[in-house]
């Protein structure tokens, strides 16, 4: 993927890669050859160690070449944490010298990475799915507030993914870094090899106190349609697609969504809105997500579709999730025959699904939601059977 097929692409934060005529400045005149892209920082939390909060964190982020730029020699990605007492425990990738199959991973009591394997023992997290690698990376600066992955070799562009466990004191809600980029190419022209950095703010999931208890909230799931159908590169873009489209609809709409309500699922995330005005929540999930998605797929080649499933009900966050009914019910529904028959058709992008209740409670009640073709449909997955009502939406 070249720096251009991705100009229009949503970072959190953005490397430009120069050549410049002097190291003092970067002015009008450098040469830009291509950008490293953050696309997402997606961040959990695992434990708390000695009065420390312990995260891991997954990296996504784009190594992109304008065209007709001589090859890259290597290329490298640097985190630097700047809030103070934040430190790396560990990091993976490590070391890449020859391709590697996707394998998981699991992290120990000791935060560190480790293999998966199925006797193993005394893990804090036991699932970190890693894709397949290609050489050759390395990680250096483990252990302090900096990480560094560098791409040698040939340097694969595209998308890359990288793992952190990170430690914070207690009360620190939010993570200042600074992301840099360095790298050399085959031919420099006289000129110097330079990364310009860019900062970015990483919020950390607030711990769930144990008064925090059941909700009652909007939630709603999002599936890629034919997503095993892709290679695992096209899965990682579309992955990093719909996580870029939940944010715009954020932006959009102004709805703050909570680290604590989300939950990626491989192929799509379930999710609870914050506890915000109703009608403006399906409002903006049956009408302004699949012109979001429009808009997305105007992009690429590779043309995303969604199911989504909307309900709302009781909700608590777990440790493997949610726990409550709400969840399984519009999972259900995002896997039943109506709303499979809906993708169907070639020019459906987006099917959407509503319980009877949000139906009766909130479309019916409102004119330009109720004149939105919905039909009703009974659907039946498993024990699970109920009245629902399907809405199309067509590119």
């Amino acid at each position: 993927m070249s720096a251009s097929d991705a100009r229009d692409q949503v970072y959190v934060a953005e490397v430009e890669l120069l050549l410049t005529e002097e190291l003092r400045s970067f002015s009008a005149a450098d040469i830009r050859i291509g950008r490293i892209g953050v696309q997402a920082m997606q961040v959990d939390h695992i434990s708390v160690d000695d009065g420390d909060d312990v995260y891991l964190i997954k990296i996504m982020y784009d190594l992109l070449a304008e065209e007709s730029t001589p090859p890259l020699r290597s290329a490298t990605l640097g985190i630097e944490f700047h809030t103070p007492d934040v430190r790396v425990r560990d990091a993976w990738p490590r070391l890449v010298t020859a391709p590697c199959p996707a394998e998981r991973l699991a992290v120990t009591e000791r935060l560190e990475f480790v293999r998966h394997t199925p006797d193993a023992r005394g893990l804090l997290v036991d699932h970190v799915p890693v894709p397949e690698l290609t050489p050759e990376i390395r990680v250096s600066s483990p252990g302090g507030a900096e990480i560094r992955w560098q791409h040698t070799a040939t340097v694969r562009p595209g998308a890359h993914s990288g793992w952190l466990i990170v430690m914070a004191p207690g009360d620190c809600r939010e993570i200042e870094a600074r992301v840099s980029g360095n790298h050399s190419l085959e031919r420099t022209l006289g000129m110097h090899a330079r990364g310009k950095p860019d900062t970015v703010t990483i919020r950390l999931p607030r711990q769930r106190p144990e008064t925090d208890g059941l909700r009652y909230r909007i939630g709603f799931t999002v599936d890629i349609v034919d997503y095993s159908s892709r290679p695992s590169d096209q899965q990682l873009v579309a992955q990093r697609r719909i996580l870029a489209l939940l944010k715009r609809f954020s932006q959009h709409t102004g709805v703050d969504v909570e680290p604590t309500y989300f939950q990626a699922t491989g192929d799509g995330f379930n999710c609870f809105l914050p506890d915000i005005d109703a009608v403006a929540a399906v409002r903006h999930l049956v009408r302004t997500m699949p012109h979001l998605l429009d808009e997305d797929n105007l992009e690429y080649a590779d043309q995303i579709r969604l199911r989504m499933a909307i309900d709302v009900g009781p909700v608590e966050p777990s440790d493997l999730g949610f726990a409550g009914p709400t969840v399984i019910r519009f999972c259900r529904m995002v896997n039943s025959e109506p709303v499979r028959q809906a993708m169907g058709g070639a020019d459906t992008t987006m099917a959407i699904v509503v319980s009877d209740t949000l139906y009766d409670d909130i479309v019916r009640q409102h004119r330009d939601l109720s004149e939105l073709s919905f039909t009703r449909h009974d659907v039946a997955v498993k024990t699970y059977q109920a009245t629902a009502y399907l809405l199309s939406h067509t590119s």
